[in-house]
């Protein structure tokens, strides 16, 4: 087989070309030059180079994407509420397994549920299929521990057969799965009067005593508005010594908290209470933001920290019911220009107030 192969004629021998090769060593010599050139010129080579860059890739390539800033996320406030939690008031358990037994609200699997009790005891505990947390439930929520506007009103007896006392609270600084007492801590102690106020709403309620002994004055009114807001774990103010036989809520009360400093940081496009941006105002529960668009459509909303606002809003301001809205727009369809002023009407539903041609434009909106 050695000789075999050994014995292939060479058909064909290349000849090594030394005009081609001489051609590469002079290019390769003219290109070591032009780097030596542009090592010596380097500033003027950089804003060349830099310049051809711009021409190449210039016009018409324009940035379509937006630099900005990251706000802070909570994931509980971001994340899908696609789950139902449950309760059985009078076996004492929570959860989202329990079908067949009470809705209570939508939730995600990494919220907690604030849990209220007859007794007067309170937990926080983890979502999840099925939480035993106490029986005779009174109040059951998916609980925000940012949360510092919502004021609970509470009436409770101070053991089988003491006074009365009457408490307004907020819930913050607590423990997940720990127990907490509302009341003054004697066994047999049981909540009469119990209310949950997202804005700290105080209520007017009837109290209805027992007749005892030489007990002259059997019904009398409560406001909670007079009931300062207090840490959870005080007693509260006195209602009664005598045995209170019913509660009765007579009038919706409103909040009584102070009004909410609100903020709009351009960079994220995002509210805070914190001090970043221009400050929209003061709000109480029921004003609202006005927000005009590009597109000549303006709603007027609740002002929540989560709320996503559209790139093209032009207006964002405290929403003055009387105070009027002026515009100036081109009318595609008749190809003219007109002025108008109007109050916004509808509060809860969003309008445009320019003709929906598409050649129409706001050209100028001033509140």
């Amino acid at each position: 087989d050695i000789v075999r192969l050994t014995e292939i004629r060479i058909k064909r021998i290349s000849k090594f070309d030394i005009d081609k090769a001489q051609e590469k060593i002079e290019a390769l010599e003219g290109e070591i030059a032009q780097v030596k050139h542009h090592l010596e010129h380097l500033v003027d080579f950089a804003i060349s180079y830099f310049q051809g860059l711009k021409d190449r890739y210039g016009k018409g390539r324009e940035r379509k994407t937006e630099l900005r800033s990251f706000d802070n996320i909570e994931a509980t406030k971001v994340v899908l509420r696609n789950t139902k939690l449950y309760v059985n008031r009078e076996e004492g358990f929570v959860g989202t397994g329990l079908k067949k037994d009470e809705y209570v609200a939508d939730c995600s699997d990494i919220d907690d549920v604030i849990v209220f009790l007859r007794d007067g005891s309170m937990i926080i505990t983890k979502v999840d299929v099925k939480t035993f947390v106490g029986k005779d439930i009174i109040h059951v929520a998916v609980f925000d521990r940012n949360d510092k506007r919502t004021i609970y009103n509470m009436i409770y007896r101070d053991g089988k057969s003491g006074p009365s006392y009457v408490k307004r609270f907020n819930v913050s600084g607590v423990t997940r799965d720990k127990p907490y007492d509302l009341t003054a801590g004697t066994k047999d102690s049981m909540v009469l009067y119990f209310s949950d106020n997202p804005n700290g709403e105080a209520e007017v309620v009837t109290v209805l005593l027992r007749q005892v002994g030489s007990v002259k004055k059997l019904k009398y009114d409560l406001d909670f508005a007079t009931i300062a807001i207090k840490g959870r774990a005080s007693r509260g103010n006195t209602v009664s010594k005598y045995p209170i036989k019913k509660i009765e809520l007579k009038e919706k009360g409103i909040s009584t908290l102070k009004p909410r400093r609100i903020w709009f940081d351009d960079t994220v496009h995002r509210l805070n209470v914190d001090g970043r941006g221009e400050l929209l105002g003061e709000f109480r529960p029921n004003d609202r933001l006005l927000i005009i668009n590009q597109s000549g459509r303006l709603k007027t909303i609740i002002p929540e920290i989560t709320t996503h606002f559209d790139e093209g809003m032009i207006v964002l301001e405290k929403w003055k019911p009387n105070k009027p809205v002026s515009a100036i727009y081109y009318d595609g369809e008749k190809e003219r220009y007109y002025v108008k002023r109007f109050l916004v009407e509808n509060e809860n539903k969003e309008e445009i107030f320019i003709t929906e041609h598409e050649k129409s434009q706001l050209e100028i909106v001033s509140t």
